[in-house]
């Protein structure tokens, strides 16, 4: 239910709604206790949290919160085109990240990321 809200909130543009929707999804029992296996269904809700919560904060201008999102969105999983395409999150992730971070960052969360 909290992915609807979320891409309706984002279609009208509310980007706290976006984000307090997201917190409310990534604390559900569901999400929290599987957050360190390897559920297929589960990384693919993660990953529309973040490209959601991504969105938001890009549109928010909190540029660095934006790349963080975006830089920890799965690719494997990044199935969302009523909102992004995979591209979408790469271009907005590394231009947030070289708009905001500094070189140790960049270093360790973009060049030698996974």
């Amino acid at each position: 239910m909290c992915l609807n809200v979320i891409k309706v909130s984002v279609y009208l543009q509310n980007w706290s709604h976006v984000l307090s929707y997201v917190s409310k999804a990534e604390s559900t029992p569901e999400i929290a206790e599987q957050r360190g296996e390897r559920d297929s269904q589960n990384q693919a809700v993660l990953a529309k949290l973040k490209c959601a919560a991504g969105l938001a904060e890009l549109a928010s201008h909190k540029y660095k919160a934006a790349a963080k999102c975006f830089l920890q969105t799965s690719f494997d999983h990044c199935d969302f085109p009523e909102l992004l395409s995979p591209s979408n999150v790469a271009v907005y992730g590394g231009m947030c990240a070289l708009a905001t971070f500094d070189q140790q960052e960049l270093q360790r969360n973009v060049i030698s990321s996974r």
